[in-house]
Order: structure tokens, then sequence, then C-alpha cells
């Protein structure tokens, strides 16, 4: 209402870019191997939150949010159904409001056990680590990588790019991965698929032009 009725906007003829989808840096298998292996030798008060982030691609808020009758260790599923909002600091729903499950691999259970002998009369599955209610995650990631010598700008959620894209390369069936991290739309999930290849995987095998020099050797020369 405060602009004069004819007028042009204040942003006319400003072209607006439109956001690119640019490629994130995330953690290659060994990258996530040292980083595991190095938080657990320090005994890092985040080693059990990122180990189960990776495992399960669960983002922080489920993570915080997770507690012991959402594991179900007979049939080796996590049933997630809520989730931690910073915003108005209470439990919430999960982004969506939909619940789904995710599998608990041997790894996994390996991780949960210790959680379960280390907190047996807890309700909650992970430890209330410093920084993680006031969402410094990232930064405590962040500091940490660089310490071990991995030095690569990510954040919390970068775990969960990591979890998707991983398991993807390693076979799994994009639209179970899809279902167990809880996305929704497949436009955004495409971008893991691209990152771990798998869209072009084998695509060139049989297109072959390159000489075969053992066998040019047998051949004789004609003049």
């Amino acid at each position: 209402g405060l602009i004069p009725e004819g007028n042009k906007g204040p942003v006319h003829g400003i072209a607006v870019e439109p956001e690119k989808n640019k490629y994130k840096p995330i953690l290659t298998l060994e990258e996530i191997k040292i980083l595991l292996y190095e938080a657990e030798l320090r005994d890092h008060p985040w080693r059990h939150i990122w180990a189960v982030a990776l495992l399960t691609g669960m983002r922080s808020g489920e993570l915080y949010a997770l507690t012991w009758d959402d594991v179900d260790f007979d049939n080796n599923i996590i049933r997630i159904t809520k989730s931690y909002s910073q915003r108005i600091k209470e439990i919430k729903s999960t982004k969506n409001a939909e619940w789904r499950n995710a599998h608990i691999s041997p790894d996994l259970k390996n991780v949960l056990v210790a959680l379960k002998a280390q907190n047996l009369d807890g309700e909650r599955v992970l430890p209330k680590a410093p920084g993680w209610r006031v969402g410094a995650a990232g930064k405590i990631l962040r500091n940490f990588l660089c310490r071990i010598g991995i030095e690569k700008y990510v954040n919390f959620h970068t775990l969960r790019a990591c979890f998707a894209t991983h398991v993807l390369a390693s076979g799994a069936e994009p639209t179970q991965v899809m279902k167990m991290g809880g996305w929704a739309d497949f436009k955004t999930f495409q971008i893991y698929i691209r990152m771990a290849g798998i869209d072009v995987k084998g695509v060139t095998d049989d297109f072959k032009v390159m000489p075969d020099l053992n066998r040019a050797d047998n051949v004789v020369k004609i003049r």
C-alpha cells in the first residue's frame, strides 16, 4: 500500500537467478570410518549420536527424541514417530507428520546394545550431548573433523546425506532407502541417487573402442 498506483515496484527489472542444484560435499566411506574410530578412541560425547545418524539417516531432532520404546530388538526395527523442535523447544511429530521404520543393521545393533548397557534405567536412547539442544551440532562435528585431519565444511545434516549416498552405492533399492530416511519427495531424493552414481553405473561397460594390444602383436603387417 506504500507504492503509488501505476508506479513500478522497487524490484522491477531485477532478474532472479534460479537456485542451482550444487554438489554438496559429503564424507567418503574412509572418512566416515576415521570419524567413528577417532570418536570412539577419544571417548567423544557425540560418538554414539554420529554413529546412529550415519547408520539410520535420521534427522537431528528425530535422534534427540528417540526413546527405548521406539526400538524393537526382536524385529530389528526402530519406529520413528517423533522429533524435537528447537523452534518450539518441544517434542512434536516428524517433519512430514508420518511415522516410519528404520532397519537395525548388525553395526547399529552393536551401538544400541552398548548404549542400553550404559543407561539401563534411562528413557532416552542417546545421551544429552553438550551443545545439541542449542543447535551447535554442526559446529561440533566440523571442529572434531578438523582435529582429526578432515577439513570439509559439513553440518550435522551431512550425515544424513552420507547415509543415503553410501547405502545407495552399496546396492540398496532406492525406494527402500527413501522410505527408511523419510523422504517424501522423489525429486529431492534424486540428488542422492546422482551422488551415489547409480543412475549411470555400468552404462558404458559394453562400449569398447580401445585397441587390444595383445592381439595386435600377432597381426602381420601387409605392405
